[in-house]
C-alpha cells in the first residue's frame, strides 16, 4: 500500500541511524523498524487476568497515549482509579505496582494494547483480548 506520511523526529532518527542505506530505501527501513517493534511488543506483553486487562482499558478510556512517556505512566492512571476494584473485582493498587515494575518494553506493550483496544472500539469481551494479542493469566 502506498501512502503519504509525515516523518516525525523518531522516524528521522531511525533513518539517520543507518546512514546512506536508509536513503536508498526509506520504506524498507521503516518496515524493518516496525516489524522489530511488533516482535518486541509480542515478546514483552505481560500476562494479566482478563479482569485486570479490562480494568487497565477502563482506566484509559479517553486517554491519549501520545508518546513513550505516557506509556511509562499508564500505571498511574490505574493507581488513581480505586473504583476499578468494585467494577472489575481486582486490587487496583497491586495492579498498578505490577505495571510500574515492568521493564520499559513491557510498559510500552501495555500502552500498545490500550491503543489497540480503544482504537478498534472493542467491547469488554474475552474475544477482544485475543484479537489485540494480550497474554492472559488465570486468577
Amino acid at each position: 500500500m502506498k501512502v503519504s506520511v509525515y516523518l516525525g523526529e523518531p522516524v528521522e532518527e531511525a533513518l539517520d541511524a543507518v546512514g546512506e542505506a536508509a536513503l536508498r530505501s526509506r520504506s524498507g527501513r521503516i518496515n524493518t523498524v516496525v516489524d522489530r517493534y511488533l516482535r518486541i511488543i509480542q515478546d514483552a506483553m505481560p500476562a494479566f487476568t482478563k479482569n485486570e486487562w479490562f480494568a487497565i482499558f477502563d482506566a484509559h478510556n479517553g486517554v491519549v497515549m501520545s508518546n513513550w512517556l505516557s506509556a511509562l505512566h499508564a500505571c498511574n492512571n490505574v493507581a488513581d482509579s480505586p473504583w476499578l476494584d468494585a467494577r472489575w473485582g481486582i486490587d487496583h493498587a497491586n495492579l498498578a505496582r505490577r505495571m510500574e515494575a515492568l521493564p520499559t518494553a513491557g510498559r510500552i506493550a501495555v500502552a500498545e494494547a490500550i491503543e489497540r483496544f480503544w482504537g478498534a472500539a472493542y467491547e469488554m469481551e474475552t474475544d477482544a483480548l485475543k484479537k489485540i494479542g494480550v497474554r492472559l493469566r488465570n486468577p
